[in-house]
């Protein structure tokens, strides 16, 4: 499926300015996407629940959450079993949601996160359609307000990875001796993109 994303590095500093915008331009709420027991005890985040969080679910490993623009219509569950037993998880292609996974720190290290969206979904027939066109608009806008805030990122300060941002938290986290990684490869440290 055709999709959409932004990898981004955040510390809580940025998070809560990001929370603030994303709260501000819609009817929207954060949800974890954690495994659930039933699909009807999905707990939902204002701004301030959100950022107390810990940023790990309890028993999904990877810290993702959507949000949900909440006025767009309902979220959609769907059953799966993990390790035997059944859970219920959001289905992001049939719920108007972005995902949002957030950095963590692993290690003494920094690690991305991400914005994504799917831009596709499966018809009852089986082939994929396009999803609403207001729903890419609306990543468009997040994806934004993540690029006017950060710097472009970099394996060697001189190449730039496209669509990886450094937020002004985090890279003070990195002008302090933080170092910024990638979730999920070994990586020899990211690091700004300095303007000649």
């Amino acid at each position: 499926m055709r999709g959409r994303q932004a990898e981004f590095f955040m510390t809580r500093e940025d998070e809560e300015a990001f929370a603030d915008f994303t709260l501000s331009i819609g009817h929207s709420s954060f949800v974890l996407d954690d495994w659930l027991d039933r699909p009807d005890c999905r707990a939902f985040y204002d701004r301030a629940t959100f950022l107390e969080q810990s940023p790990v679910p309890k028993t999904n490993p990877w810290p993702m959450w959507f949000i949900w623009r909440c006025d767009w219509g309902p979220l959609v569950y769907e059953a799966v079993t993990v390790l035997g037993k059944p859970y219920y998880e959001i289905v992001p292609t049939k719920s108007p949601v972005v995902e949002f996974t957030r950095s963590i720190f692993r290690k003494n290290e920094l690690l991305g996160g991400r914005l994504a969206v799917l831009l596709e979904a499966e018809s009852p027939d089986g082939s994929l359609v396009m999803r609403e066109p207001r729903l890419l608009e609306w990543y468009n806008t997040l994806e934004r307000w993540i690029k006017k805030h950060g710097v472009r990122a970099s394996f060697d300060g001189k190449t730039t990875l496209t669509k990886m941002y450094i937020l002004p938290g985090a890279l003070h986290y990195y002008e302090q001796g933080g170092r910024l990684g990638l979730a999920f490869q070994e990586s020899p440290g990211v690091r700004p993109v300095r303007k000649q």
